[in-house]
Parts: C-alpha cells; sequence; structure tokens
C-alpha cells in the first residue's frame, strides 16, 4: 500500500517538473559570488590567472527525493588575449529526473581609462534531461492499482538540445554591475513531441565594495562589506535578491533574502528565504557554506537548502614574468567581490 507520505513526493516532483522545464539549467546559487558563471557569462575569465570551482546545492532536504545541483567549474583569464574562456558541467537531480548540461563560455575585456572594465560574454551549452518513467506514482495506481504509465508511453524518456545565453558586465575596485539573458534561442523541451519552448529569462545584477575602517599599517586585513542585488525575469516570474557578505581575511560571513517580487503576481506563490553564509580562506583555497531559511510557500514545509562550494585559484605563469604582470594589475582587477591576495603568493 502507498503511503500518503510517498504520494506527497512523488507529486512535488511532477509539478516541478511541468511547471518549471527551465530549471534544469537555470541555476541559482545562494553563493553567487563562488559561482559567478552561473549568473553571467561576462565574468568568465575574472580572475588573475585559472579558476577552478565545484558546488553542491541541496534543496528541500526534508523529503525523500530533494533537488539535489552540482556544478564544476573552471576558466581562465587569457592575459595576452583580454580575455577570458571557460568550461561548466553540471547535473541537476529532482527524484527521477535528471539533467546534466556542459557549457562552453567566452568573454573579452575591454579597459576604460584603466578603471572601469567593461566584459561581454556568450555562453554556449548542450543539455540532456532524462527521467525514468517506473520512479512515478500515477493517480491511477492510488485508486484503482492499475498502472497508467501508457498516458506518457508516446512520449520521450530523454531529450536533447543546446542552449545560447549572453551577458556583460563592468566593474572598477569597488564597484561592479551586470545584465544577463538566457535561452535566447528559445529550446524546444517537450517530451511528448509537441511544441513547449523556454522562455527567454534576464537577469540585472551589481554590487559595491566597501571599506569598515582605514588603517595603513594593516591595509591588508581591512574589513570590506559587499552589499549587492540580484533581479531575475522570466515570463510572468521575477525574484528579487537582497544581501552582503563581510570579508575579513581569512573568514567571511554574510546573509541574504531572496524572494522578493516587484511586479507581484499572484498567481505565483513567492518562497522568501532567508539565507546565512560563512566561508574561510586558506591560501589559495575558499571554502563556502550557507543554509536558506525558507519562511513561505510550500518550501517552508520541505525543508531549506545546503550549499557548499569549494574554489582554487592556480598560477600557472612562472616568476619571471610577475613583474610585467604586476604592471598591468589594473587593466586585469577582478570584480570587487572576487579577492586578489593569490598575487603575493609564490
Amino acid at each position: 500500500m502507498i503511503k500518503k507520505r510517498e504520494i506527497f513526493y512523488a507529486t512535488i516532483t511532477m509539478v516541478f517538473f511541468c511547471i518549471s522545464p527551465a530549471a534544469a539549467q537555470d541555476q541559482t546559487f545562494t553563493q553567487f559570488f563562488n559561482s559567478p558563471l552561473s549568473l553571467n557569462p561576462g565574468f568568465t575569465g575574472s580572475t588573475l590567472e585559472m579558476r577552478a570551482g565545484l558546488n553542491t546545492r541541496i534543496q528541500w532536504p526534508s523529503i525523500d527525493d530533494s533537488f539535489v545541483t552540482q556544478a564544476f567549474a573552471l576558466d581562465y583569464n587569457i592575459r595576452g588575449l583580454n580575455s577570458g574562456v571557460g568550461t561548466v558541467i553540471s547535473v541537476d537531480q529532482a527524484g527521477a529526473l535528471r539533467a546534466t548540461s556542459a557549457s562552453f563560455l567566452y568573454s573579452y575585456k575591454i579597459n576604460i581609462n584603466n578603471k572601469w572594465v567593461i566584459a561581454p560574454g556568450l555562453q554556449y551549452a548542450y543539455i540532456q534531461r532524462n527521467f525514468n518513467v517506473n520512479d512515478f506514482t500515477f493517480g491511477s495506481e492510488i485508486v484503482n492499482g492499475i498502472d497508467d504509465q501508457d498516458l506518457i508511453a508516446s512520449g520521450n524518456d530523454r531529450i536533447d538540445y543546446f542552449d545560447f545565453s549572453s551577458g556583460a558586465v563592468i566593474f572598477n575596485r569597488q564597484l561592479w554591475f551586470g545584465f544577463s539573458v538566457a535561452h535566447i534561442n528559445r529550446p524546444n523541451v517537450s517530451i511528448t513531441g509537441q511544441e513547449d519552448r523556454i522562455r527567454a529569462s534576464w537577469t540585472v545584477h551589481g554590487g559595491a565594495n566597501l571599506k569598515l575602517s582605514h588603517s595603513p599599517k594593516k591595509e591588508k586585513n581591512l574589513p570590506n562589506v559587499n552589499p549587492s542585488f540580484i533581479y531575475r525575469k522570466q515570463g510572468t516570474f521575477d525574484q528579487l535578491d537582497l544581501g552582503f557578505q563581510v570579508y575579513l581575511e581569512p573568514l567571511m560571513f554574510g546573509a541574504w533574502y531572496r524572494g522578493l517580487s516587484v511586479l507581484q503576481d499572484e498567481t505565483i506563490q513567492a518562497n522568501g528565504t532567508l539565507a546565512l553564509l560563512t566561508g574561510i580562506t586558506f591560501d589559495r583555497f575558499e571554502f563556502g557554506y550557507s543554509y536558506d531559511f525558507l519562511v513561505s510557500g510550500i518550501g517552508s514545509r520541505a525543508g531549506g537548502a545546503h550549499e557548499l562550494a569549494l574554489i582554487y585559484q592556480f598560477k600557472v605563469v612562472n616568476r619571471a614574468k610577475q613583474l610585467k604582470k604586476r604592471q598591468r594589475k589594473t587593466f586585469n582587477s577582478v570584480p570587487p567581490f572576487l579577492r586578489e591576495k593569490w598575487w603575493d603568493v609564490n
């Protein structure tokens, strides 16, 4: 006999799959500063040299089949060409649903008066989505005990498609702003052979780097606060996230509120989230942890969301070129929410 709890889980999974076809590739990490490529392809190569990152997000951990997103990113700043290249491999798992994507990203940096940098970027992705029909519970099974899988037998259990996104960021040592558009080509994601195209989505984001105190004797240990915002819009759905991070090397902590609606569409129930963040840096490593406390919407009854991030920055050029690199440091400044301390690492 099927328990009511199992029916609830299956229903939630099916609803999520039906109403949110873009969710598998629209990754929205709370720790965007540790996964900048998922926010805007213009951030590709926004480090001093090479960066590798591993991000894991476990959403709604109170249910058996929670939503799990894992992403591995690698990007490189090609200093001689004022460019950045990168790749992102991600896997989204939600019960019987699974999406795997591989993306290639490119950005080009334009220097303005040795202070501001504009970096437009492109992202080209290949996505594969599949599901196991044997893991679903159908209404006929609950009521009559009859397997009703033939309802979707005419469809496919796997679809493959390409997706195209673009964006740009502008930043200096204190401020950064960005704009990005995803699903420009509006790919068809129908599993029944019909027309079901993803709506294009766009985001506006920005922030600042503020010094909390000034001390010329302890210049490297000044605490910084980074307030920022991210606004997302797709169809009738919109969401505004507001928060801040405080950096006091080697520690980081912060707080965010996610899920504010500007348009107030009454047909969509917002999921308000209060997120607390903490992290630590060591040498070229950076580790971050955050937890989302879901305070409204369906997610408040299914637990919050755990998120882990591990970042490592490589140094791939020899020390003989350090002087030349330091002379060009202004041009290669990174967005203010990313640290530059690796310049002094041997």
